[in-house]
């Protein structure tokens, strides 16, 4: 048992940002540059601590009981 925190990427970020993530944390991303469809997405959040979503991925009450309760932080990458 690992006391890293689970975290999922819905899509590839930036290299810098994503080696500081990987240092502290066991990270899956979601390859695609297209994203996950929003069945798959429900699926593939449950049981994370964390989720970086970008702005197409629709963070709503689905999507945060999909989660589960241990999500602590679900965090938008965005510019502007």
């Amino acid at each position: 048992m690992t006391d890293r925190p689970n975290v999922l990427v819905t899509r590839p970020i930036m290299d810098a940002p994503m080696a500081r993530l990987q240092q502290r944390c066991d990270v899956t991303v979601h390859e695609n540059e297209f994203g996950i469809p929003r069945d798959e997405l429900l699926q593939v959040i449950a049981g994370r601590d964390a989720i970086v979503t970008m702005l197409t991925e629709k963070v709503d009450a689905e999507f945060l009981e999909a989660a589960g309760t241990q999500l602590k932080i679900v965090a938008n990458h965005a510019v502007g």
